[in-house]
């Protein structure tokens, strides 16, 4: 089955693809004026995804800067699919840690990893891909 990285209204499809251990695409853009959000798919119907953007006290490594949005972890169900909301209007930049300047046009990164949760319970991770933020 092919990945959809299709722009459908106001959602960003990310395909997760267990089995080629990827998201299609591996950095997506999404636009906090347009309310953009991200709805995560999991092409395997026999797998559990869990989506996590951790913070650099978490995880080190450039862009782990936390969530862009309300929540920092998601859990895709197998075959099925799950909507992050939109980006926070407070999103921090990715690049410095600091809120962004809202008048010029900023690019926000957000490196966040794909686990795969195994039959017993524990978590293989898939990749880490990025979300850039898009500011107006």
């Amino acid at each position: 089955m092919a990945a959809l990285p299709v722009h459908v209204s106001a959602n960003v499809w990310i395909g997760v693809d267990t089995k080629k251990r990827e998201v299609i695409p591996k950095e997506q853009k999404i636009s906090v004026g347009g309310r953009h959000e991200v709805e995560w798919y999991c092409h395997d119907a026999t797998k559990n995804i869990i989506v996590r953007f951790p913070t650099k006290g978490e995880k080190k490594g450039e862009h782990y800067n936390g969530s862009p949005f309300a929540a920092s972890e998601f859990r895709v169900p197998p075959g099925g699919s799950v909507c992050s909301g939109p980006p926070a209007e407070t999103s921090v930049c990715g690049l410095c840690s600091k809120p962004p300047d809202t008048s010029a046009a900023t690019h926000l990164h957000y490196k966040y990893d794909v686990y795969e949760v195994t039959p017993e319970g524990k978590e293989a991770l898939v990749v880490d891909p990025m979300i850039i933020i898009i500011r107006p």
